[in-house]
């Protein structure tokens, strides 16, 4: 195996449980939709997430000829990835068990941008 496939597995390994994480918060929210309002930030937030994650994936494979591995290339692999795995993980509706997110009611269905 040479240098750059095995740094490019392991940043493919990190950018793909950032996907995975947004995958799952995408079906999470196709199951709570008549329970929680979820509005369009989230899922834009996601879809954010998704298409930073493939363009990190391609600007690594497009630099394929410069790459060495070393601590230095995995320290930044791992600095340009966790953030969308912290992103991806602490954004979706895995929060719903939280106070934060409130069940739809006839209260909350009448509130207009005004907070209720």
């Amino acid at each position: 195996m040479q240098e750059f496939d095995a740094l490019f597995a392991f940043y493919a390994l990190l950018l793909g449980l950032a996907v995975a994480n947004v995958a799952t918060a995408f079906a999470e929210m196709y199951k709570a939709r008549g329970r929680v309002m979820i509005g369009w930030t989230v899922p834009l937030l996601g879809a954010v997430v998704l298409t930073a994650a493939c363009q990190q994936w391609l600007s690594l494979f497009r630099a394929q000829a410069d790459m060495r591995l070393g601590a230095g290339e995995l320290l930044v692999c791992l600095a340009m990835a966790l953030p969308y795995i912290f992103i991806s993980q602490s954004s979706g509706p895995a929060m719903m068990k939280s106070r934060r997110w409130r069940p739809i009611t006839s209260s909350t269905a009448r509130c207009s941008s005004a907070p209720c």
